[in-house]
């Protein structure tokens, strides 16, 4: 359970170096491999948890329905 907002993976890096980050799987490869810590599994999980964090948070609304189960007989 996330109890604050996590930072952009982005924010651990000098924003004239790497701004804006779009974090895919290959750049959290390269950034592990330039920076020993964190590996990339840590990168991906840092956007994950950002991400979450903001959907789940005040000022987005999810407009969802429920799937509906079909039961075959």
């Amino acid at each position: 359970m996330h109890v604050h907002n996590s930072p952009h993976p982005s924010n651990l890096l000098k924003e004239d170096v790497l701004p804006a980050l779009d974090l895919t799987p290959e750049l959290a490869l390269r950034l592990a491999k330039w920076i020993p810590a964190p590996t990339a599994i840590m990168w991906l999980q840092m956007q994950a948890d950002y991400g979450l964090w903001q959907a789940e948070h005040p000022g987005r609304v999810l407009d969802v329905t429920a799937a509906q189960r079909h039961v075959h007989a």
